[in-house]
């Protein structure tokens, strides 16, 4: 077993996250050169996140998946059982590299039933050949579909409900019809999530504020 596992923390967000470089974004990675997407502007792609220390955590927690995905597993289920908050973000850099990825994820979340996942992501693809093959989403894991443009809801023939799968979407002005927007920057002016668990809910499609 790992014998100890970096998380990370989002000043914005309760809880630890776990999260990898930006550069390796698939999807993302080509929507980064696309005017208009949610990704042409990542934040993950700039200022904290471009410093050493960061970039280097980022490397070390990829390459301690890669090198043993049973052990990543393992020490994972570890680290997370010892935090103190019930919300877990995964990806607040980076996204899904695989299939794999995601049932190990997956393990991870069915390891740790007290805490509530959240994985926001833009591998469509990953996601449904994991539930094509089979795959199910734990009770306590919500996978988001993240929608590619802003003010473009993620169409209903990729939102069609799986258990355990929903979507987010994007906005300037309003959110999105039949999306809740999130209250982040509504809360004091401090752009916190607080007590708020919109994106950790099933029965919901949360709308982000661009700013």
């Amino acid at each position: 077993m790992l014998v100890k596992l970096k998380l990370g923390n989002v000043s914005k967000m309760p809880g630890k996250s776990w999260g990898i470089s930006a550069k390796l974004c698939g999807a993302g990675g080509r929507l980064h050169k696309v005017a208009g997407s949610i990704c042409a502007d990542c934040y993950a792609l700039k200022g904290f996140y471009l410093m050493s220390s960061v970039e280097r955590a980022h490397a070390e927690r990829l390459d301690a998946y890669n090198a043993d995905p049973v052990a990543w597993v393992d020490a994972m289920v570890d680290a997370i059982s010892r935090t103190r908050e019930p919300r877990f973000r995964w990806f607040d850099s980076g996204d899904l590299q695989s299939v794999a990825m995601l049932a190990d994820i997956c393990r991870v979340a069915r390891l740790t039933p007290e805490k509530r996942h959240w994985l926001p992501t833009k591998e469509y693809g990953f996601v449904r050949r994991y539930i094509a093959d089979g795959g199910t989403i734990p009770p306590n894991l919500v996978v988001r579909l993240s929608g590619f443009f802003v003010d473009q809801p993620v169409p209903e023939a990729i939102a069609a409900r799986t258990d355990g799968v929903e979507v987010s979407g994007s906005h300037h002005g309003a959110p999105l019809d039949g999306y809740a927007e999130c209250p982040a920057y509504k809360q004091d002016g401090t752009a916190q999530c607080a007590e708020c668990d919109l994106c950790w809910r099933r029965d919901t499609r949360p709308s982000y504020g661009v700013h």
